[in-house]
């Protein structure tokens, strides 16, 4: 399912899971947290919503307890309901692959 045909709460599930398992493949997060530089415009633009769908489902996530959202931070506290809520398949990264043959993504 591309961006476009998602529900904005399950867009921004899709983006911040997505966000997550690619920057703790690199090691850039860690105890379920990372810094997330892109700004709320950024956010919304990448999965095209305004700021105001952005900031909802953002506060859905928190309240059901996938998500808690600081300055910058994002700490992901259940990433297998976040995925779930996005729809959100990581195979299409190909991380493990690359990862097991020693290839550069």
């Amino acid at each position: 399912m591309n961006v476009a045909k998602r529900s904005a709460y399950a867009g921004v599930a899709h983006l911040l899971s997505e966000l997550y398992i690619r920057l703790q493949t690199v090691g850039l997060a860690s105890e379920n947290q990372c810094e997330i530089k892109m700004r709320q415009e950024d956010l919304a633009d990448a999965i095209g919503v305004g700021r105001s769908h952005l900031n909802a489902s953002i506060a859905q996530l928190e309240e059901e307890g996938l998500i808690r959202c600081g300055r910058g931070s994002l700490t992901v506290i259940d990433i297998g309901r976040l995925m779930k809520a996005g729809q959100f398949n990581e195979d299409y990264l190909h991380l493990h692959k690359a990862s097991r043959s020693g290839a550069n993504p």
